[in-house]
């Protein structure tokens, strides 16, 4: 799912470089861009929200199972080694990025647009550069620092109050795992709620890139983890039957969200329309990616589970975020030296995508094995049984 998810998001900022370069036959781009065929690569967007559900759903099942047997205290107590060891897991690959995009990366290019192209970008960077590690500039939506890094402010934010949900959960998910379940359904109503009332509460309000929008997927995604830590080890029995219908039923939500996609883009939907939309998609979207992940898991997957347990996937995966970091840098040479006007079509894009695509995983192996990959182990090395606080006789765990 995450590889998947990165190449659709690739795809979906690669298609949208035709309307910063010279096109030729610029009016069938623009009606292309504005076309109801185009929502297959323009729907990238409901792939951040996978990125959300995913980023909860693992991080409640580990938490669980490693916190479960705690008490409050020692959970509470080991909150501040837990934000220093996520922090720097995500930091050193970023800001090596960070730091190449303001020095040298400028040398790299020439053309009739780079050096613009570049200053739009720098800009930001250079002038509020702490917003950018202190992982708050999402709420900055007019001065990001390379505009696909607010899903990483997004994340640490969420990241950050987890630990408000995840601590009851450890202390309730398994004796009382209904009125957990219904406690963040009814969180999810709550965020639900907040998304739908700000637009009207603040007047002018528009930022795609807010967080607390994007709160019911991490739930879904807790929601998940719970279920599974409940359930671990156990088999679900379910009907062919059912299971094909539910399978039917999923994809068919999944198509209808994806394409719905268009009519509040294209058709200048109400306010409200639009408010309701963008609130109720993202937790119902990650209801279906939770049924893939749940189907898959007991065997009812069939197809889908022999397609998505492609080990090729997991080598993708493990390169997904530095690609996700770095197909910006990516994007924006291949804009920035462009030279002639080219002729839009399909074909053409899916070619330049493709090499997108390519590059950007050629240069995520260099800086996984130089700055994610090193900063893993040496969070292994440092958190290690830190702050574990078992009993007597139980084996030290790591701090997930």
């Amino acid at each position: 799912m995450r590889f998947i998810s990165i190449l659709w998001i690739i795809a979906g900022h690669g298609f949208l470089t035709a309307e910063s370069i010279p096109v030729i036959n610029q009016e069938v781009g623009l009606n292309w861009i504005h076309s109801f065929y185009s929502q297959y690569i323009q729907s990238a967007v409901f792939a951040v929200d996978t990125f959300f559900f995913l980023s909860g759903f693992l991080l409640a099942f580990g938490y669980l199972s490693k916190m479960k047997n705690r008490s409050v205290f020692q959970q509470i107590t080991g909150i501040p080694l837990i934000y220093l060891n996520r922090y720097l897991r995500l930091t050193p690959a970023v800001g090596a990025m960070f730091l190449t995009s303001i020095s040298f990366y400028k040398l790299l290019g020439d053309g009739p647009i780079w050096f613009i192209a570049y200053d739009m970008v720098k800009a930001p960077c250079t002038k509020y550069w702490w917003r950018f590690f202190l992982y708050i500039q999402n709420y900055f939506p007019n001065d990001l620092c390379f505009t696909q890094t607010w899903y990483l402010s997004a994340d640490m934010q969420m990241f950050v109050f987890a630990p408000l949900v995840l601590i009851p959960c450890s202390r309730y998910f398994e004796k009382k795992t209904r009125l957990v379940v219904t406690c963040l359904v009814t969180l999810i109503g709550v965020f639900v709620g907040i998304s739908i009332a700000i637009p009207y509460v603040i007047e002018g309000y528009q930022n795609n890139y807010d967080t607390h929008s994007r709160v019911s997927d991490y739930l879904v995604g807790i929601i998940g983890g719970v279920l599974f830590s409940k359930n671990k080890g156990k088999h679900f029995k379910i009907n062919k039957v059912v299971n094909v219908s539910l399978w039917i039923g999923t994809f068919g939500i999944m198509i209808f969200l994806a394409y719905g996609n268009y009519y509040v883009t294209q058709f200048n939907p109400t306010k409200l329309d639009r408010t309701l939309y963008d609130a109720f998609y993202r937790p119902i979207w990650c209801t279906c990616m939770l049924w893939i992940v749940f189907s898959c898991y007991h065997g009812y997957g069939g197809f889908v589970n022999w397609f998505l347990s492609n080990p090729l996937f997991q080598v993708g995966a493990r390169l997904s975020y530095c690609m996700y970091v770095l197909h910006g840098l990516i994007v924006l040479y291949s804009v920035g030296i462009t030279r002639t006007p080219i002729y839009f079509q399909d074909y053409g894009m899916i070619n330049i995508v493709w090499g997108y695509i390519n590059n950007c995983i050629i240069i995520s192996i260099i800086w996984t094995l130089t700055f994610e990959g090193p900063m893993i182990m040496v969070n292994k090395k440092l958190f290690s049984g830190i702050g574990s606080g078992n009993n007597k006789g139980e084996p030290k765990q790591d701090i997930p």
